[in-house]
């Protein structure tokens, strides 16, 4: 059986309906999502991954990794997401990085790892896993970026079987996190050379970026996952371009 996954930074500031429409377009199965919030201004404070999953008719689970302040004083969550078309039987999550009083400072935000087991239609169960791990300037590994890659890695050399690991890992492609992801699990593609962020202006904390010159998006997966293509399809939408993936179960 085929399945298209996609994975995707759909960024916080994003309007939903746009995200929405991409998705669409590509049609996949499974998506996973990053920087989704429940009560942020940008979307004038909906629960955008219930609009999501409503707009899809897909069956979702959410993660909050941190909760943040809007401009009326109330705490709202940030965090990552898996959408399925297939029912999901199983839900599991665990933060890699502990949630703090938010500060603004985004290297100290609470990063949360987020799992489901969706029923593939005469198939074994799909175990789905996705993170957001947390930024550093120009994505080096700081002692608290090991820590949490350490974290991380923890929960995925367990994965024999059966599973996809996606996220905006926030590292490239030579950092510690990715080449000890790769111990234990492939990478899905598409070549490291092809990058993910960012398609708009960057600017903060005196790392600039204007350019499309990094890769800190991936799909890992148990060997016995069969990939039948990969890609980095382009939108306008969000600041990172998504990935999208089939395989064969």
């Amino acid at each position: 059986m085929h399945i298209k996954i996609l994975q995707w930074n759909v960024w916080n500031e994003e309007g939903v309906g746009n995200i929405i429409r991409f998705v669409k377009k590509v049609n996949p199965d499974i998506a996973c999502f990053q920087e989704l919030v429940v009560g942020g201004k940008w979307n004038k404070y909906e629960d955008v991954p219930k609009k999501i999953a409503n707009e899809l008719h897909f069956y979702y689970a959410f993660f909050p990794a941190q909760k943040q302040p809007n401009e009326k004083g109330e705490q709202f969550p940030f965090g990552n997401g898996i959408f399925s078309r297939f029912p999901i039987k199983a839900v599991f999550s665990r933060h890699v990085q502990k949630e703090m009083p938010y500060t603004g400072n985004y290297s100290t935000l609470g990063r949360i790892y987020g799992e489901v087991r969706v029923a593939v239609p005469g198939k074994r169960a799909l175990v789905v896993g996705t993170t957001h791990t947390s930024y550093t300037k120009r994505f080096v590994t700081t002692p608290a970026k090991r820590k949490e890659a350490d974290a991380l890695l923890s929960i995925l050399r367990r994965k024999k079987r059966n599973f996809i690991f996606t996220g905006d890992l926030n590292a490239s492609p030579r950092s510690y996190t990715i080449e000890n992801i790769q111990r234990y699990l492939k990478h899905c593609g598409p070549d490291f050379r092809e990058n993910t962020w960012t398609t708009k202006p960057f600017d903060y904390r005196g790392f600039r970026e204007t350019k499309l010159r990094w890769r800190l998006d991936y799909v890992f997966a148990t060997k016995d996952v069969k990939v039948l293509s990969s890609r980095i399809p382009k939108t306008k939408y969000s600041d990172h371009l998504p990935i999208l993936l089939e395989i064969d179960v």
